[in-house]
Order: C-alpha cells, then structure tokens, then sequence
C-alpha cells in the first residue's frame, strides 16, 4: 500500500544507513506519481537531489558521534519529505475524485 511507510530498526553505520535511506526514497517515488510528464520528471529530480544529499552528509560522518547526529537529522528530514509526500498523494487524489463527479 502507498501509504504503508514504516521505519524498521536503524542499523549502525553508514553503509546501511544509506541504503535505508534509499529504500525510503523509493517509498516516495510511488507516493508522488501523479501529475503530467514535466511534473513527475521534476520531482524524481528532487528526490533523487536529496537522496545524494543524504548519502554524503553520511559518508562525511568521520567518528561515532558525528554519525550519530548527522543520522538523527537525515532521518528527521527524511520523515518530513515523506510526511509531505503523502500529504500531496491525499490531496491530489481528493482533487481527482472531484474532477471525476
């Protein structure tokens, strides 16, 4: 289900963390998959920004602590990009369905 996003365990370091991260962004793309062709094509664009930005706030994560911030972060910031995602999913399907009356 689209709007099934869950946060299984975290694990330590950055390899996994990144791929955590990538796993949720793919959650993102099939939320926002409406819209025209620009439009789609703009947003993959920022997700696929913010998924890069992501991964090298990580692997600049030289010691424990470091990690552990930049973690807590880019998973905050990750929660609210998703968050909002299915916001815009709500909405444009209401959109859609009043279109169709």
């Amino acid at each position: 289900a689209l709007l099934d996003v869950n946060y299984p365990e975290i694990s330590y370091g950055n390899h996994l963390l990144a791929n955590e991260l990538r796993a949720n962004l793919r959650v993102s793309f099939s939320i926002i998959d409406h819209g025209n062709k620009k439009d789609k094509k703009d947003k993959k664009a920022v997700w696929t920004q913010k998924n890069r930005t992501f991964t090298e706030t990580l692997n600049m994560s030289a010691n424990p602590t470091t990690l552990q911030a930049n973690k807590k972060e880019a998973l905050s910031k990750i929660t609210n990009d998703i968050a909002e995602a299915i916001y815009l999913h709500i909405i444009n399907h209401i959109m859609r369905l009043q279109k169709a009356d």
